[in-house]
């Protein structure tokens, strides 16, 4: 059977992922549903699904496939919503917890459930752990009840715990992050708060909104009834809280190797994450320190205990005893010292059969201050659910929304010296390897291995440039000796895997273009690291280029050829010679050309050593008809085999395509994704040949707006766009002669996009200037592919700030969007521009919410007619595109009509998609027929007559952007003068219902007549119908 062509797209993005150094593990079937979490022990591995948990033997290698699967365990009840913890707890057994329930299951027998105190509750946190034949459970559910159980193994459906310890029920923002154990004790990491300050004697003084990280610690022995060995000791370092304040974005991990607590939070009035280490023996002597206080403290004493001033309070005070379900100060287990002189330990509670003077249940208030080794700051990540140490000096990170990020151990700000942005919870889908240096991750249906090693994190020079140089595993750069932009990362101490010298702080040159400029008589060469040749010898044509001191960065060097020689040669090679990080090498660029010097081709036509100009082009032409020949038959079997599949899988699409346009461009792109260091422009005038992008926008980009990419730090990803992907960014500038630090947007291109178009964006926004649209600020350069640097928005589009609820909206304000909108489109139609993609998600707001348009990838300039044909078979919005724009004919007056569908989104605060639940012909036979979509329900009438005036069905008749501009600001002044309040009215969200009542009218003054609604109108599912004018 014949898979579609974009079947393939898995394995084309698997063949990616596998080049950023992660390697497939398992994928799992269909059937088995998408993977809920992971855990590593013992050099085997399980992955949980829906239904089924898989358990497979790690064999050891950097690179490791499994040896076999042990097997498969199948649920006799589905995992219900995620895996809260899970663990291996034996080669073949595993223990989990989910939303309901926590489990036993191995291989050789039905799962055992762990019967919970409170079952008839869903859990919110829960973790679990076993030593020996004992299992212990902390668990939270949705009521705020959090307790600890013991369990005893016993080879039965379902285990009734023996004992159980319930937290007071004052307190709250409650978590359970993670457990641990260790010969004698298990442990769990959490936090909580209290409803009251039990330390200030106004106790109706309430300390909502705090919350500390908390240990708890349990004997493995106890055998009381309330678990009365149990303790809890406050956590801090750093900016953490030490009493008041509130703990958010909570992970920790105990690493038994080196016995050491890691724990990562943040304070909400901080704008960073503190990484602390607590190390087990001091958190072991601070619970003997808490014990031994309590057991030298009579009852007398601590009745004496006052909360007038916190600061003041003996410790004894500081500790609290959990009695009755009350806070108490603590005082000696078992009573006064003259009925029992020997205290007992913590874990020998038991022996005392009295129930008078039991003062266990320690929970002590005075902050344990760890060791603060580092600080992320929020603007690399906003949320942290998973942290690992490696082993190798380094800590791996993990956010619950797929960011991975790996860094040193620093007592300063942490930076990332690898980092990477999937898809997955990190919670429970990521692992370290219980064999060999490597994380596991998971996919909705993958688990994918990325080993721990200097070639798999690293690729490129360029990554080991941006701080991966300092990375504690040690990476280095092996160039090769030919002068390319070639080479390898290596470990800087694999002097057998470089064959050259390796570089650890420093990459080579790498030259992008060299041109000549004739005005100036010097040659230009464009590149990156230019400046970490020293000395360079430059020599163009064989000849000696003179450099021009001072260096303007490292993306530029000018020369000019000694005693002002001109070069005679049209088509030659450029060479720089020096010393890179103490290494003798040079970096090469072939064939460049002299753009204006006009040399004349020689009498023969030919080069010596060479092919003619004239064989050159023979075997251009027949490459260039051979590729054509070769893609054009692949385009004609792909839609030969898979159109009728398409046809009938036609879903909600906000695209189309136009298949009956011509799409000569499509076959163009496949010379664009050259890498542009091997493109060599060659022209004689006499064969037309495709120009390099990059050539390109180095020629037609103004220098000023060309950023120097280590001005440029890349920081987390905000969104997507039809090239690639949205990233924050921070660009340092310079102004009034000192560095300032700019929040930019950067909006990079993916390999395997349309550099062309992407390019042509850039140079488009580089025209522009205008308030209400989105200001290019420059473009950086990273391997080649041009990052487009423009203003940040940080309140995001506009379709995403009208459909939040959250935010309060007046009437002033969507008439303030709808003017600046139009501005904004008025000056681009004066720029004899059109924009074809106008709608809410394309407008974004800055902090004061003003507009900006953005996303110019489909803009076009218009002729002297006014229109613009498309040619080629890029994706369309057809949500907003006119009647006549499904013929591919687009003028400024389709701006217009997108311009009233993205008004509607406005007014129905976009709630529904336009034309909902139609497909594409079904939503231009509606348009067709004369029926426009509905009136919102809160919309002004006034703004609704504008509204219909850009839905007529003829262009002419359709408003200017200048007139609408001009009504706009009259309605305003007109509402201003005699409807202030309705002005300044909250505009609601639209209700379902009434919003479903609404009616549309025919194109006002077009011939087209209206049609009656029935039965089986195309409308029938929508969120609105239409009527006839009457």
């Amino acid at each position: 059977m014949r898979r579609p062509f974009r079947d393939l797209l898995p394995l084309i993005i698997l063949l990616i992922s596998q080049a950023d150094g992660f390697s497939t593990f398992v994928e799992l079937r269909q059937q088995d549903g998408e993977i809920l979490g992971i855990a590593a022990s013992n050099s085997t591995l399980a992955i949980a699904a829906r239904r089924k948990i898989f358990l497979y033997r790690e064999n050891g290698k950097d690179i490791p496939t499994p040896d076999q699967l042990l097997g498969t365990i199948d649920l006799d009840r589905a995992i219900t919503g995620k895996v809260l913890d899970i663990n291996m707890i034996d080669a073949d057994k595993v223990l989990f917890c989910d939303y309901t329930s926590c489990r036993i299951c191995s291989l050789d027998s039905k799962c055992t459930k762990l019967e919970l105190k409170h079952s008839k509750y869903e859990l919110r946190y829960a973790a679990a752990s076993k030593v020996d034949d004992m299992i212990f459970v902390r668990a939270l559910d949705e009521t705020n009840t959090a307790w600890i159980s013991s369990y005893k193994m016993e080879n039965k459906n379902s285990i009734k715990p023996l004992e159980t310890s319930e937290d007071p029920q004052f307190l709250h923002e409650s978590s359970i992050t993670h457990s641990f154990q260790t010969a004698e004790y298990v442990f769990f990491v959490g936090s909580s708060g209290m409803d009251y300050d039990i330390f200030n004697k106004e106790k109706d003084r309430k300390s909502e909104g705090t919350s500390q990280i908390k240990l708890t610690r349990v004997c493995l022995k106890d055998q009381t009834n309330n678990l009365e060995s149990r303790m809890e000791i406050a956590l801090t370092c750093g900016n953490l809280p030490a009493r008041y304040g509130k703990v958010v974005n909570f992970a920790s991990y105990y690493n038994k190797e080196e016995a050491s607590l890691y724990v990562v939070a943040r304070d909400t009035n901080e704008e960073e994450f503190q990484v602390c280490r607590f190390k087990h023996e001091e958190i072991k002597a601070r619970f003997a320190d808490v014990w031994n206080i309590c057991q030298s403290t009579r009852k007398n004493e601590s009745d004496l205990c006052r909360r007038d001033f916190y600061d003041q309070l003996p410790d004894h005070c500081l500790i609290q005893s959990s009695h009755d379900g009350n806070f108490v100060p603590c005082s000696r287990f078992q009573g006064s010292s003259t009925d029992y002189p020997d205290p007992l330990g913590n874990c020998e509670l038991d022996r005392y059969k009295e129930s008078a003077y039991r003062y266990g249940t320690l929970f002590d208030f005075r902050a344990l201050n760890g060791e603060a080794i580092g600080r992320i700051s929020t603007k690399l990540t906003n949320d942290v659910a998973w942290v690992r140490p490696d082993l190798a000096g380094s800590l791996m990170f993990g956010g619950a929304k797929g960011s991975i990020f790996r860094a040193p151990i620093t007592n300063d700000e942490i930076k990332p010296t690898w980092l990477k942005n999937l898809t997955s919870d990190a919670t429970h889908g990521m692992v370290l390897s219980s064999h060999a240096p490597l994380l596991y991750y998971t996919t909705p249906t993958k688990v994918l291995s990325l080993p721990l090693t200097c070639s798999s994190l690293y690729s490129t020079c360029d990554e080991l440039l941006l701080g991966s140089f300092g990375d504690p595993i040690g990476c280095g750069w092996c160039p090769t000796d030919d002068g390319r932009a070639s080479g390898k990362v290596v470990r800087a101490d694999d002097k057998f895997g470089c064959s050259t010298r390796i570089l650890t702080g420093s990459c080579p040159p790498v030259i992008f273009t060299v041109i000549y400029s004739p005005e100036h008589n010097e040659w230009k060469i464009e590149g990156k690291n230019l400046l970490s040749m020293e000395n360079p010898d430059v020599r163009v044509c064989g000849q000696p280029c003179r450099p021009k001191y001072p260096f303007v960065n490292s993306s530029l060097i000018r020369c000019s050829m000694v005693d002002g020689q001109r070069i005679q040669e049209e088509v030659c090679d450029a060479i720089m010679y020096g010393t890179v990080g103490g290494l003798r090498m040079k970096a090469f660029h072939p064939k460049v050309l002299e753009s204006s010097s006009g040399a004349e081709d020689t009498t023969d036509g030919s080069r010596s050593g060479g092919l003619s100009r004239a064989g050159k082009s023979v075997i251009g032409i027949v490459a260039v008809i051979g590729i054509l020949a070769i893609l054009a038959i692949i385009t004609w079997y792909a839609r030969k085999t898979y159109k009728n599949n398409k046809d009938k899988k036609r879903g909600h699409s906000d695209g189309m395509n136009l298949p009956y346009l011509p799409s000569a461009r499509r076959f163009e792109n496949d010379i664009e994704r050259r890498p542009l260091n091997e493109y060599q422009a060659h022209s004689t005038g006499r064969v037309p040949t495709y120009e390099n992008p990059y050539v390109r926008l180095q020629r037609e980009i103004d220098p000023k707006l060309k950023i120097p990419f280590e001005n440029l730090k890349l920081l987390e990803i905000v969104g997507s766009g039809n090239y690639g992907q949205v990233q924050r960014g921070e660009l340092t500038v310079i102004e009034n002669g000192k560095p300032n630090i700019k929040i930019v947007a950067c909006k990079t291109v993916d390999p395997g996009s349309n550099l062309d178009e992407f390019v042509s964006e850039g140079l488009l926004m580089a025209r522009l200037d205008h308030p209400r649209v989105m200001p290019l600020i420059g473009l950086a350069f990273l391997n080649e592919l041009p990052i487009i640097v423009t203003k940040f928005m940080s309140k995001k589009d506009l379709h995403s700030y009208v459909k939040d609820s959250k935010n309060q909206i007046l009437l002033r304000d969507i008439f303030r969007f709808a003017i600046q909108i139009s501005e904004g489109m008025a000056y681009l139609h004066s720029r004899n521009l059109v924009h074809r993609d106008l709608a809410a998600r394309n407008c974004m707001l800055d902090e004061q919410l003003n507009v900006c348009i953005a996303d110019f990838g489909l803009s076009r300039e218009i002729n002297h007619s006014n229109s613009y044909q498309v040619i080629h078979s890029r994706t369309l919005p057809i949500r907003s595109i006119p009647l006549e724009g499904w013929s591919g004919v687009f003028t400024s007056k389709g701006d217009v009509w997108a311009y009233g569908v993205t008004l509607w989104e406005l007014t129905s605060r976009a709630q529904y998609l336009p034309y909902y639940g139609m497909q594409m012909e079904e939503i231009r036979e509606f348009l067709e027929s004369g029926r426009r979509l509905s009136k919102p329900q809160h919309c002004s009438p006034l703004l609704w007559d504008v509204i219909q005036d850009c839905w007529l069905l003829d262009p002419e008749l359709r408003p200017t952007f200048a007139t609408i501009t001009t009504k706009l600001h009259d309605i305003v002044r007109q509402l201003e003068a005699f409807n202030q309040t309705k002005m300044n009215a909250v505009y609601e969200v639209v209700t379902p219902s009434r919003y479903s009542q609404a009616s549309s009218a025919r194109s006002r003054n077009s011939e087209t007549t209206p049609v009656s609604e029935s039965d089986d109108s195309p409308t029938a599912s929508l969120p609105f119908h239409s009527e006839p004018e009457n």
